[in-house]
């Protein structure tokens, strides 16, 4: 298996919410067939988040990040950040969702990370098949 890393270690200085005190996670690709990549922290082995590219699938997904938020990335260049969203499977992959409600984004020039909750109508739990086969259309 391959780990292909987006720049190594992403700094979350807010933490996530649900796990404010993890702060340092790595961003792997486990294969490049996929578009799933997988957020681990450094901190606490038993804390993943599957995550995907929502643009690979949604052109038309998109936001505005607050000033907060910029001043937490640090933002020189735009095209430097980077946007992912979570995927719950618990239930399986024919009930899984993704969180298009509270993207991660990723300025992959510092390595600094922030999960944003969204103003814009998105769903915590859109259906990830739903969501996959809009993107077919």
């Amino acid at each position: 298996m391959t780990e292909n890393n987006i720049n190594n270690t992403i700094i979350f200085k807010q933490g996530l919410p649900g796990y404010e005190n993890l702060r340092n996670f790595i961003l792997t690709q486990p294969s490049e067939e996929y578009p799933l990549f997988s957020l681990n922290s450094l901190e606490d082995e038993s804390v993943s988040f599957l995550v995907i590219n929502p643009f690979q699938f949604d052109k038309n997904y998109s936001f505005e990040l607050t000033p907060f938020a910029k001043e937490l990335l640090q933002i020189e260049a735009p095209s430097a950040l980077v946007v992912f969203n979570i995927i719950n499977c618990q239930k399986g992959w024919e009930e899984a969702t993704i969180n298009l409600k509270a993207p991660l984004i990723i300025n992959g020039a510092n390595r600094q990370g922030v999960q944003v909750v969204l103003e814009q109508p998105y769903n915590i739990r859109e259906s990830l098949k739903t969501f996959l086969q809009r993107a077919e259309g």
